[in-house]
């Protein structure tokens, strides 16, 4: 008799744990943050002025449930937290989070979210004409491969300087998809027509919405 119920027990234990097995193996297809900083708050939005409901600590592990990538300090996930939806934030120069199976990245262990760093930026660009506007006076670091697209933007004629002036908005990318924007003056030697670049009036609208943004 004994001997019958040790092996029911046996039987037992190893179809829980076949099971447990099987749950764990399920679950290793879900987008998941571990927290490697001794803490983080957990906040009801992707900002560090909304409220925060509670903190997270080092080794707990999180299912993603949405990630946002807009602002250029933080890196921000919604995570199911006790059967909520919260987000917490992690820096883009040292990460706070280890993330597992992001279904972006085929080697979600090693995600880079650092943004390009541009390293040799002067006040003034000179050059002939637009055609010949090339990126080789830029010092651009970044781990990854990246590209680098540019916009020209007039202002009209103004009585300081007697001569319109030009802006160059710059945007570079990496293959992570992470972006540095910088602007400055560009001085011509063939001056554009004004048809042929953008209205600085554009430039200023998006600068105030992203600062409307951020307020």
């Amino acid at each position: 008799m004994k001997k019958f119920f040790f092996l029911i027990m046996v039987a037992l234990l190893f179809f829980l744990g076949i099971k447990a097995c099987q749950k764990i193996k399920g679950n290793n297809g879900k987008w998941q943050v571990e927290i490697i900083e001794p803490f983080i708050n957990v906040r009801t939005d992707h900002s560090t002025d909304a409220y925060a409901v509670a903190k997270v600590i080092q080794g707990d592990k999180y299912y993603v449930l949405d990630i946002y990538l807009e602002d250029n300090k933080y890196v921000w996930y919604k995570i199911n937290y006790k059967g909520d939806a919260y987000w917490i934030a992690s820096s883009r120069e040292k990460s706070f989070v280890k993330e597992r199976n992001n279904p972006n990245y085929e080697n979600s262990s090693n995600i880079d979210y650092k943004n390009p760093v541009i390293t040799n930026f002067e006040e003034e660009y000179e050059i002939k004409d637009l055609e010949s506007i090339e990126y080789d006076h830029l010092g651009i670091e970044d781990d990854n491969d990246y590209t680098v697209t540019h916009e020209v933007f007039y202002e009209a004629v103004s009585e300081a300087t007697g001569r319109p002036q030009f802006w160059i908005r710059y945007t570079i990318t990496d293959s992570y998809g992470n972006k540095t924007v910088k602007t400055q003056k560009i001085k011509f030697h063939i001056v554009p027509n004004p048809e042929e670049v953008k209205d600085i009036s554009e430039l200023t609208n998006e600068r105030k919405a992203e600062n409307d943004k951020n307020n």
